[in-house]
């Protein structure tokens, strides 16, 4: 095998022992992802307006009951699994949508900042709208288990680009739901050999965190 190819299998791949003392080959791609939607945005029209974390108005941030779901998510997402959620994990890693001149919206990154707060992190919002190739890739180079906070329009392509299989990934987010995950799994193959692209299973789950939320999805 040349080197180049052998240094590429070792950035995706290590080895470790397993119980019985045999190599094992394990995934460098992360175990589980959790994408959400940014929490509640501001309907003027319907009365709902967005406030800073200061309840500043703010029209490109959070309504109050998007602050109280993003607060609500961090407690989640420190405490995992719940007896809804058991396949969710604590994540080590927060991504959330970068805010531009062009994208002005703070939602993401608002509705991310709490958990990332409550679970000792940064928020990584190098990535904006359009980005989400460059935004996979990343996550994608590190084992650790990642929030991803991101607009739900660009979701499904997000989804797709980490690896589920574009048959089942729904053709776009639900418009009016804030209260779902995307619970993406990488799914192992005994034929891995770190050459072939990642693939992970995609489970929708209901957050209930709020009263009003759905349980079903």
């Amino acid at each position: 095998m040349a080197s180049g190819s052998k240094d590429r299998d070792a950035a995706r791949f290590e080895l470790r022992r397993d119980g019985n003392g045999q190599n094992d080959r394990v995934s460098n791609h992360p175990e589980i992802i959790i994408v959400a939607r940014h929490a509640e945005k501001p309907e003027p029209t319907a009365g709902s307006l967005g406030v800073d974390r200061l309840g500043r108005a703010d029209p490109h941030s959070l309504t109050v009951v998007g602050w109280q779901r993003a607060g609500a998510l961090a407690a989640l997402m420190a405490h995992p699994p719940s007896v809804a959620q058991p396949g969710l994990v604590r994540p080590e890693r927060v991504f959330a949508t970068k805010p531009t001149s062009h994208a002005k919206s703070r939602r993401e990154l608002d509705t991310a900042s709490p958990a990332a707060d409550r679970l000792g992190l940064e928020v990584d919002a190098s990535h904006g709208h359009g980005q989400v190739d460059e935004l996979a890739a990343q996550i994608l180079a590190d084992r650790r288990p990642a929030l991803v906070v991101w607009h739900h329009g660009e979701i499904p392509s997000l989804a797709r680009a980490l690896g589920v299989d574009p048959a089942d990934v729904p053709a776009a987010w639900p418009d009016g739901r804030y209260d779902l995950l995307w619970v993406l799994t990488h799914q192992s193959t005994p034929a891995a050999t770190g050459e072939g692209p990642a693939h992970y299973s995609l489970e929708i789950v209901p957050q209930r965190l709020l009263a009003g939320d759905v349980a079903e999805v």
